[in-house]
């Protein structure tokens, strides 16, 4: 009976250290996209009147990344492709911790932070499919921003929650 609960704590012991353990990069990929807010990105963001304006134009311009990463695919220009998911990365960072700033301050421009949730939940199978036809070198980094899109929902509606 005691070695049987070893195994099992030995068990558990390697099965959490496993949990606990980020993916590591594999050896042959592409370099990581820079993660750049664009200057003229952010004078646009910023120069919005109020929060729901901002969430607004920071969704067309993170639509326009990823339409500009979809046509880069599509010509197989993937290292192009990457550097507009790196500007998506950023506009996302930027607007979010825009939205989460303002949702403290003031409970109405939940409604804009709903938008742009919804917007995300949108973008996350577009991502899956720019990954799908994308080599895995280059794959490997959009799959990382698959997960950081759906980190970014779950901190998008946590405020609504809590």
């Amino acid at each position: 009976m005691k070695i049987a609960a070893a195994v099992f704590v030995l068990f558990m012991f390697a099965v959490m250290r496993s949990f606990g353990q980020d993916e590591e990069e594999p050896k042959d990929l592409s370099p990581p996209a820079p993660k750049i807010l664009v200057e003229r990105d952010k004078k646009q963001i910023d120069s919005a009147g109020n929060v729901k304006k901002q969430a607004e134009i920071a969704i067309l311009l993170m639509e326009e990344k990823l339409q500009q990463a979809e046509l880069s695919v599509d010509q197989q220009n993937y290292r192009d492709a990457l550097n507009a998911l790196g500007n998506y990365h950023a506009l996302l960072d930027y607007s979010l911790e825009i939205l989460i700033e303002n949702v403290e301050k003031d409970k109405r421009t939940f409604r804009a932070l709903k938008d742009f949730e919804i917007s995300l939940r949108k973008h996350s199978p577009r991502l899956e499919l720019l990954r799908r036809k994308m080599p895995y070198s280059y794959g490997w980094h959009v799959q990382k921003l698959i997960r950081i899109v759906r980190e970014a929902r779950t901190k998008a509606v946590e405020p609504m929650y809590g």
